[in-house]
């Protein structure tokens, strides 16, 4: 081995580049089995392994209120007390009333409105009630819907999340029966048909957790707008695909009231933690539960909402009651001990007891999954849907790799017709086939699932980059002989100027793509970028040592 050959391959842009494809090739694990054939761990979208996918529609809208306060409570307490009340004084932070019948605390406090002070005459009350427009508003509006509200800044304003199904009209005639309106700012309604970007990302996350626990792993989820998530479940037809995306719904827990009328105590989305389910001891006759945690506003929502109704004194008679999608999936009293802790604290560790023998197990089970995957904040509709045949798939796999590798004979071509020199093309050639399996590594290391927009970014990588090279090389063989080291060195700057200017214009074209949220386009975008920074910043460097000692060698 020559001296400029040593000096190339210990040289650290070189040992890099070798180390970067050796490292993806372990990453992409290439293997062969009787019962498989020939596979990888490349994981492969939708369009080239058949499956379904689902557009879903968050249901919710944001609203801004103009209440009519003392309207509200007027609605709350009648309601509660069977009796007409007066409404006598209203400011921001208390509400005045008087009834004719003899109320007490709970009985005010036991509305969720606030906390009353009341003054009680031979056969009148004169009831104070410290509450604010936020709660009226929110346990007004979450009566009517059977939704839950909650406040949000949205548009750099304080606003009113409804988290269920609702349209404008509507809302208006709900509001319109307590004198109160939708707000108007510059002569438009603030009524927003979307949902805050938390609750969107919250719902995002989950429904993929949901996903993931129910045996589906590395189904992608895609933002559409503001409203609309799009999901690939590869390898599922669109019958068992439809079943799995009808499963992940709202999940609430609620509390026994009187008779079979029941109260909201929390979502899903106040459980912090659920563990496997077990017994209470090792007997045989001990009843099987699944364990899991409140957050600290969970168990504070669960002690009030025990208290307010009554649980705590007769546990009994107040079942918890665990709903998916409006369905009972749990149903069983308050025990004991718990109650009576409840009655002096909060308590965060709670155990669901399904009951004895294995079917009791099963069902604990099945808890355990809905209680793990949390809560949807808000309900989904699916508004599309569709599927690609798995032999469909196979057929554009196929075609995606035919056209890869028509790509790359391609260019080949062009280069062995351009250059006609082997110690040219022979580096040239396998810096762009060594770029191809880099990227491959890394879509197998991070779990990237290639589809066809993803292949269309490769074979764009492959384009560019034989473009950078060419402008290397042709800079770099300023004559017949190898050039100077300076002269050398000068003209590589000039190269990497032109590569680094272009590859700059290239991420920034494809940003937009990517944080515009534009569906399987983003793929596209994100296998051209990291195709562009892998050239930019490890092959051209490697191909620029490499070419500068095959060129001193064949000049001597």
């Amino acid at each position: 081995m020559s001296g400029e050959y040593g000096i190339m391959i210990k040289d650290w842009k070189v040992i890099l580049l070798v180390a970067l494809v050796l490292l993806s090739l372990i990453a992409i694990h290439p293997h062969y089995s009787p019962s498989d054939g020939f596979s990888s761990n490349l994981h492969y979208g939708l369009d080239l392994e058949g499956g379904s996918w689902f557009q879903l529609g968050l249901q919710g809208a944001i609203v801004n209120v103009t209440p009519d306060a003392g309207s509200i409570v007027k609605h709350f307490v009648e309601s509660g007390i069977n009796d007409t009340v007066t409404i006598t004084e209203v400011s921001p932070d208390t509400v005045k009333f008087t009834t004719n019948t003899i109320v007490s605390e709970k009985i005010i406090n036991g509305l969720g409105l606030g906390n009353a002070r009341i003054r009680r005459y031979d056969n009148y009350s004169v009831v104070t009630l410290d509450t604010d427009e936020s709660i009226l508003i929110r346990k007004y509006i979450s009566n009517a819907t059977d939704s839950e509200v909650t406040p949000v800044l949205y548009n750099n304003r304080h606003m009113y999340e409804i988290r269920g199904s609702v349209n404008k009209s509507k809302l208006e005639e709900i509001l319109a029966a307590v004198n109160s309106s939708i707000s108007i700012d510059n002569g438009e309604p603030q009524f927003f048909d979307s949902v805050s970007p938390e609750t969107f990302e919250l719902t995002m996350k989950i429904l993929s957790d949901k996903i993931n626990v129910l045996g589906l792993m590395d189904a992608p989820i895609r933002s559409i707008g503001d409203k609309f998530l799009l999901i690939d479940l590869a390898g599922v037809d669109i019958s068992t695909a439809r079943n799995i995306i009808g499963n992940p719904g709202k999940f609430e827990i609620r509390i026994q009231t009187v008779d079979n009328e029941s109260a909201h105590v929390l979502y899903g989305d106040d459980i912090s933690r659920v563990d496997i389910p077990q017994k209470a001891d090792r007997s045989k006759y001990s009843p099987w539960g699944t364990p899991f945690q409140l957050s600290e506003v969970g168990a504070a929502k669960f002690r009030e909402a025990a208290i307010n109704y009554g649980a705590v004194d007769a546990p009994k008679a107040h079942n918890l009651i665990m709903l998916l999608d409006g369905k009972t999936i749990y149903d069983a009293p308050l025990s004991l001990d718990l109650a009576k802790s409840i009655k002096s604290s909060s308590v965060s560790s709670l155990v669901a007891s399904t009951g004895v023998g294995d079917e009791s197990l099963k069902a604990a089970r099945e808890l355990q999954v809905h209680l793990s995957a949390g809560a949807l904040p808000v309900n989904v509709d699916i508004v599309g849907s569709g599927q690609v045949p798995a032999p469909l798939g196979a057929m554009f796999k196929q075609q995606a790799g035919i056209a890869g590798l028509l790509a790359l004979v391609a260019v080949s071509a062009m280069v062995s017709m351009r250059y006609r020199r082997r110690e040219i093309i022979l580096p040239m050639l396998a810096t762009s086939f060594s770029e191809v399996l880099i990227l491959l590594g890394f879509a197998a290391a991070v779990g990237w699932e290639l589809d066809l927009p993803s292949v269309a970014g490769i074979i764009t990588v492959i384009g560019t980059g034989i473009d950078q090279l060419v402008i290397i090389t042709d800079e770099t063989m300023c004559m017949e002989v190898a050039p100077s080291t300076k002269l050398y060195s000068m003209r590589l700057g000039n190269a990497f100027r032109i590569i680094f200017g272009a590859a700059a214009t290239t991420i920034v074209a494809m940003c937009p793509l990517i944080w515009m949220g534009l569906g399987v386009l983003g793929g596209f975008a994100i296998v051209t970028v990291v195709g562009v920074l892998v050239g930019t910043l490890f092959t051209r460097p490697a191909y620029a040592r490499i070419l500068r000692a095959l060129l001193i060698e064949h000049a001597r």
